[in-house]
C-alpha cells in the first residue's frame, strides 16, 4: 500500500510538472491580430499569425504569394525569388545573352499569355510542366512583359466568360490561380466588381 502510494505520489508530480512547463510554452506562443497591410493595401492571411518573444511570424510560401514573389523549397533549400529576380547563372557566360532554352521558354510564355490570363506563379508552373527548367521559366516570366493586373482581369472575364462568380469567389478563385490578392482584387473591378 505504501509503495502503491508512493509511485502514485511521484507520478502525479511529474505529469503536475510536466503540464506547467508546457503551460509555461504555450504562453509565449499566441496569435497576433495586427492587421497586415502589403503595398498599402489590408491583407489577411490565410495562416495563422503567431507572435513569439516579441516577434510576428507570417507563414513564408503565404507572404511570398501575397507580394508575387516565389517561394521553393529546393535540394534542403528554401529559395526565395522576388519578382524582379533574374538569375544570372543561366546566361550565357561568354555574351550575356539567354540560353536556347530560356529564348524557347521566354516563347513559349508569351504564346500562352496570348491565349490566356496567366498569375506569374501559374506560369512559372506551367512552364516547369511543359519540362523548362525553374530557372528557365524564371527568366521566360520575368521577361515575357506581362503586366500581371491585366492578366489577373484577363482570367476573371474568362471565368464569368463561363459561369457566375459573386465577387468574393471571384477574387478567391483568381488567389487558388496565384494572383496575389491586390491582383485578384483588380481583376474583379476590372470586370465590374
Amino acid at each position: 500500500m505504501k509503495k502503491g502510494f508512493i509511485l502514485g505520489f511521484i507520478s502525479a508530480s511529474l505529469l503536475a510538472t510536466g503540464i506547467a512547463i508546457a503551460s509555461e510554452m504555450l504562453t509565449e506562443v499566441y496569435t497576433s491580430n495586427f492587421p497586415i497591410k502589403i503595398n498599402g493595401k489590408a491583407y489577411t492571411a490565410e495562416m495563422p499569425v503567431l507572435n513569439y518573444q516579441g516577434r510576428t511570424y507570417l507563414a513564408l510560401r503565404e507572404f511570398g504569394t501575397a507580394t508575387g514573389n516565389t517561394i521553393d523549397f529546393k535540394d534542403n533549400t528554401i529559395i526565395i525569388n522576388t519578382k524582379d529576380y533574374i538569375p544570372e547563372s543561366t546566361t550565357n557566360e561568354s555574351n550575356n545573352e539567354p540560353t536556347l532554352g530560356e529564348k524557347n521558354a521566354l516563347a513559349k510564355a508569351k504564346s500562352y499569355l496570348s491565349l490566356t490570363g496567366f498569375s506569374r506563379t501559374g506560369l512559372i508552373e506551367q512552364l516547369e510542366f511543359e519540362k523548362f527548367s525553374h530557372e528557365e521559366a524564371e527568366y521566360a516570366v520575368n521577361n515575357c512583359g506581362a503586366d500581371w493586373n491585366e492578366q489577373a482581369a484577363k482570367k476573371a472575364k474568362s471565368y464569368l466568360d463561363i459561369m457566375a462568380f459573386s465577387r468574393d469567389s471571384l477574387i478567391e478563385q483568381l488567389e487558388f490561380e496565384g494572383f496575389t490578392h491586390s491582383q485578384a482584387e483588380y481583376g474583379a473591378k476590372a470586370v465590374g466588381y
